[in-house]
């Protein structure tokens, strides 16, 4: 699997996000990809690059699964207002 090839990771992380942690560190700085990733599981978040770890948009799509995913969201975005409220209303871990 060739890790930096954009179309070949897109179809990957689709079918199962969390191989975004094999992605070369360009694509898991690519909106796309990473989209993509967290909508398939949020946990792919903690493969995410640090920028758009501190994009509110890819944070929140992640924390709609599952709050918990907060923890790798920017210390910015976890001191949010609306992200806590997301991610407080979509808790199913009781451990963040």
């Amino acid at each position: 699997m060739d890790w930096n090839n954009k179309e070949k990771v897109l179809d990957a992380v689709m079918q199962k996000g969390s191989v975004l942690e094999f992605a070369s560190n360009r694509l898991k700085d690519d909106k796309d990809i990473v989209m993509a990733s967290v909508r398939q599981t949020g946990y792919a978040l903690r493969y995410a690059s640090s920028r758009l770890k501190d994009n509110k948009e890819v944070v929140l799509e992640a924390i709609k699964q599952d709050g918990w995913f907060l923890r790798y969201a920017s210390s910015r975005l976890r001191d949010d207002e609306e992200v806590k409220l997301v991610a407080g209303q979509n808790m199913i871990y009781l451990n963040l």
